[in-house]
């Protein structure tokens, strides 16, 4: 989305990146809403997510995509995790900017609803989770999203965020760094700092912990396990590249998975009176 040339800042005490907002931001929603797919990428790009999200069955079960649950996505895009969520019993919703998006997404039979994501839009305390993936690092305001978070989610709900890691880019983007390891950012859709804002793990997990939430896991990933244009090797080595990202982790206190997740819980209704008293 941002290919555009801009300057990059660098905080030193959150590890956090940013591309200059004055260009980042100021035409984001705009861009994603009118943004056009040529024939069949979204089919395309809804196979692929799908086929990732698929091999995380297990996981995202144990994040609540579970029958009964009620679930919404902000920042649906294709549906992939909607059909998903749809196929396991839950009640899905998903809320997204594009036009052509949203389209895709309705003509497959989901429930998605092309706007920004408000809580005034929702009844309070209506979802038991909330999934915003893959898109947390270009919303303009997340502080003021994971306040609307808070009053559409039933107490104990999650919400769960993947974002790509601001210190992974800082080591694939330093001075000297081997060829091998800018591959590695461009297959993971890294290459440049191409988002509004890469967060770091401990930043998005103050943020959280800050409006409210309790922290229940994290788990470091690649962007997808056969990127477009890879080898029929990569798959094969991805348990490799995992090992190095976590030695590298446990060796230098920053954690250099290329993409995370956070799930953080809500406390339960007299849990978070306690708190406020």
């Amino acid at each position: 989305m941002h290919a555009a040339p801009a300057t990059v800042f660098g905080c030193n005490a959150c590890r956090c990146l940013f591309r200059d907002p004055r260009v980042a931001l100021a035409d984001s929603v705009t861009r994603y809403r009118d943004e056009h797919y040529p024939e069949g990428e979204l089919e395309r790009l809804r196979s692929q997510a799908s086929a990732e999200l698929s091999r995380d069955r297990e996981w995202l079960e144990a994040h609540g995509v579970s029958a009964g649950a009620s679930l919404l996505e902000i920042g649906s895009y294709t549906g992939a995790l909607l059909e998903i969520a749809r196929e396991q019993g839950c009640s899905a919703v998903g809320v997204d900017v594009g036009r052509e998006t949203t389209a895709y997404a309705r003509s497959r039979g989901l429930d998605v609803r092309r706007e920004a994501f408000d809580a005034s839009r929702f009844q309070s305390e209506s979802f038991d989770s909330v999934w915003i993936l893959n898109c947390f690092e270009q919303l303009p305001a997340p502080p003021v999203v994971l306040d609307d978070v808070r009053r559409v989610l039933r107490p104990r709900g999650r919400v769960i965020i993947r974002t790509p890691s601001a210190e992974f880019v800082r080591l694939a983007h330093s001075p000297g760094a081997p060829r091998w390891l800018r591959s590695w950012s461009r297959a993971n859709a890294l290459l440049g700092c191409p988002f509004a804002r890469c967060l770091s793990r401990p930043a998005l997990v103050s943020m959280l912990v800050a409006h409210g939430f309790e922290i229940e896991d994290v788990r470091g990933h690649e962007f997808v396990r056969s990127p477009r244009g890879r080898s029929r090797w990569w798959p094969a080595l991805q348990p490799l590249r995992e090992a190095a990202c976590a030695v590298g982790t446990a060796a230098s206190g920053h954690y250099l998975f290329p993409w995370f997740d956070v799930s953080a819980r809500l406390p339960a209704r007299s849990e978070e009176h306690d708190l406020r008293e």
